[in-house]
C-alpha cells in the first residue's frame, strides 16, 4: 500500500471517528425496557413504560391481589406516587391487582416521564420487608404528521 493511500486510509478512519464521537454525546434516549429487581419482579408484574398517548392512565400491575374487591374505585392518598415532572391527578384501584392513575389533563405531548411508586404503603413489610420504591419511565407521544393528502 503506498503512503498517500495509507494516509487516506487514516484519515477516513479518523473522520469515522470523529462523527461517532458526536453522535454519541447527543441527547440520552428514555429507557422504555424498565429492569425490575428480583424482589420487585416478585411483586409487580407490569407498569406503564415506553410510549404512551397524552390522554392513557398511567398503571401497575402487581403480580396477585393486593385489596378486596370492595377497595376498588376509591380514591388513594397522591402521596404514594410521584412523578417527575409533576403530574397533578388521581390515584385508585381499579381492580384487585391494578393501579390506576388518573391525570387531571392531557399530558404535553413529548416530554419524558420517571414516576416513583411507594410500595412501603402497598405492600406487607414484613413479608417483603426490602421493598421501598418502584421506579419506571414513560415519553407521551409526539405529533407527527403520518398521512399527508392533497392536491397540489
Amino acid at each position: 500500500m503506498k503512503i498517500s493511500n495509507l494516509k487516506n486510509f487514516l484519515k477516513i478512519i479518523f473522520l469515522i471517528l470523529i462523527i461517532s464521537s458526536i453522535i454519541s454525546c447527543g441527547e440520552k434516549k428514555l429507557k422504555t425496557d424498565t429492569n425490575y429487581s428480583i424482589e420487585v419482579a416478585k411483586v409487580v408484574g407490569q407498569a406503564t413504560s415506553g410510549t404512551i398517548p397524552p390522554n392513557a392512565q398511567i398503571t401497575v400491575r402487581f403480580v396477585s391481589p393486593i385489596v378486596d374487591k370492595k377497595e376498588t374505585k376509591k380514591d388513594l392518598s397522591s402521596y404514594i406516587l410521584s412523578f417527575s415532572p409533576k403530574i397533578n391527578g388521581k390515584i385508585q384501584w381499579k381492580d384487585e391487582r391494578t393501579l390506576i392513575f388518573i391525570p387531571e389533563k392531557e399530558l404535553p405531548l413529548n416530554t419524558k416521564y420517571s414516576a416513583s411508586l411507594d410500595l412501603t404503603k402497598i405492600v406487607d413489610a414484613e413479608k417483603y420487608p426490602e421493598l421501598k420504591n418502584f421506579d419506571f419511565d414513560f415519553k407521551t407521544t409526539n405529533r407527527e404528521i403520518t398521512n399527508l393528502v392533497g392536491d397540489f
